[in-house]
């Protein structure tokens, strides 16, 4: 763009208009006579996360020529838009007059300054999309969105990491930058991040709990990075670590990144590992209960996993509800992706294990029980099923699976014989259960619960609680097993115990 087509907008770092009004508004009415921007154009890279419930009321603040507010519309919503470039609305107007008048019934544009916006009513969601690395004060503009929200109500906000463009980019929008925004607007982030160049986040009106992330790991410099920044994503109270004698970078990686609150270095590596495993667990969720307050919730991931939920939910819950139990899948390296990355892996396994993931941060919290790695409640409550875990523990890479193998054989006695059987087999074409191999879209349609596919498998007989002959406690849970069926791995670990362990 040349300086001298327009008066106010420049290709250099002039942003005189930050303080005039006149000259601000000026400049966005020069925006609206560009010649782009006569034209509507939706951006789904701006709003690919963006996912309204049916028939929901949504706000957009800055809504420039109404793309976001015309899409929405014809898609069933109620739609209204703030907008302060005259020249941008008429554009607007221009393409709406063109819509069905169900679609013109369902949008409403008001011409002014957002920081002056008084909302008539609460709305479902507002938009603050592209617009906080634009205006004057982008605190005030998020006080305004939370003035606009329901209770439980969602903000979805997406702007630049970085500063670039023209001068009516004033400034860039980085995670922890939008943190502090929030935070002094009186919001609360869900989920915030950065991706493809772009800080995404859902937030709502403050709350007093948080999320607070659990993990143990050792050696996982390879995967630990991609690991913590998701976590980060959601775990708005932080993420708290216990290294287990990391002969790696693993520790470093993990003191350094900015949303872990503590690590805990453990110096000596207990090859007894059922025992130590139970006891690292117990030692990060103590340390996390220091600095927790009763209405947190904890969720505790291994290092090689990733979830995916609704976290609005988990905020939603009444309080008989004290858990989530998701389904975790594995996945698998094939012929076809044996040379890309791990988090880039196609196909997974049908089978999936309901593991207890997200938990109310309650007084009778342990892990006590060397055959789980769930926490054990302690507690009376409602567990709800709902949302699923990416295990990439099998697809890491070969030389990992190679080293998974030998770890299961040393250290996991009553695994060895599975795992031996497993060595130089890291390229799957079917899963370790002998089932086909499915894509992630898939999983709802052909997923296999592992407990259901046992008791299908086999004529079952009931199993009465009995004491563990692992550990000797009495925390095993009754189900259906039969022995004597060749059906590997599962065959001999279900009908020696019966006991509520999957196997990995």
């Amino acid at each position: 763009m040349e300086d001298k087509k327009y008066r106010y907008i420049s290709d250099g770092p002039d942003y005189r208009h930050l303080q005039h009004r006149e000259r601000y508004k000026e400049l966005y009415e020069e925006v609206g006579l560009i010649e782009a921007n006569q034209q509507i154009r939706w951006r789904e890279e701006w709003m690919k996360y963006f996912a309204p419930k049916a028939n929901s009321t949504i706000l957009e603040l800055g809504a420039h020529n109404g793309p976001n507010l015309i899409h929405y519309a014809r898609l069933g919503h109620t739609v209204h838009g703030v907008e302060l470039s005259e020249n941008l609305i008429s554009t607007f107007e221009k393409f709406i007059n063109k819509e069905p008048l169900d679609v013109q019934q369902r949008v409403k544009m008001d011409h002014g300054w957002i920081e002056e916006f008084t909302p008539e009513n609460e709305y479902d969601y507002v938009l603050c999309t592209e617009v906080l690395e634009h205006v004057m004060n982008p605190v005030e503009i998020l006080k305004v969105a939370r003035k606009a929200l329901k209770p439980h109500g969602l903000l979805y906000i997406c702007s630049p990491i970085t500063l670039w463009g023209n001068n009516t980019h004033v400034r860039a929008v980085p995670v922890e930058r939008l943190r502090q925004w929030l935070t002094e607007a009186d919001l609360s982030p869900i989920e915030i991040w950065s991706e493809d160049g772009r800080t995404f986040c859902t937030a709502q009106q403050a709350r007093v709990e948080q999320i607070i992330g659990l993990t143990v790991v050792r050696n996982e410099e390879e995967i630990i990075n991609e690991t913590l920044d998701h976590l980060a994503r959601f775990c708005t109270g932080g993420i708290y670590v216990y290294d287990d004698a990391s002969t790696d970078k693993t520790a470093e990686i993990c003191v350094s990144h900015p949303a872990v609150k503590e690590v805990i270095k453990g110096m000596v590596w207990d090859p007894e590992r059922e025992m130590a495993q139970t006891r690292n667990r117990g030692k990060v969720l103590k340390l996390a209960q220091q600095f927790a307050s009763p209405e947190d919730w904890f969720v505790y991931v291994d290092g090689d996993e990733l979830i995916e939920f609704d976290w609005n939910k988990l905020y939603r819950y009444p309080k008989e509800v004290i858990g989530v139990r998701m389904k975790l899948y594995d996945y698998y390296i094939t012929e076809e992706d044996k040379h890309i990355d791990f988090h880039k892996r196609k196909y997974l396994g049908p089978e999936y294990r309901k593991i207890l993931m997200v938990y109310r941060n309650l007084d009778t919290l342990s892990f006590h029980h060397p055959c789980q790695r769930e926490v054990f409640l302690g507690s009376s409550g409602m567990v709800v099923d709902d949302g699923y875990v990416k295990h990439y523990g099998k697809s890491v890479s070969i030389q990992q699976w190679e080293a998974t193998c030998t770890y299961y054989i040393n250290y996991l006695p009553r695994f060895r014989e599975k795992w031996e059987k497993r060595r130089g087999k890291a390229v799957h074409t079917i899963s370790d259960f002998g089932n086909k191999l499915i894509t992630w879209r898939e999983k709802e349609e052909k997923g296999i619960d592992l407990m259901f596919l046992v008791n299908d498998a086999l004529n079952t007989v009931e199993i009465p609680v009995k004491q563990c002959d692992i550990c000797g406690c009495n925390n095993s849970i009754p189900y259906k097993v039969k022995p004597a069926v060749e059906w590997d791995p599962v065959k001999k670990f279900y009908s020696d115990r019966g006991i509520r362990n999957y196997p990995f």
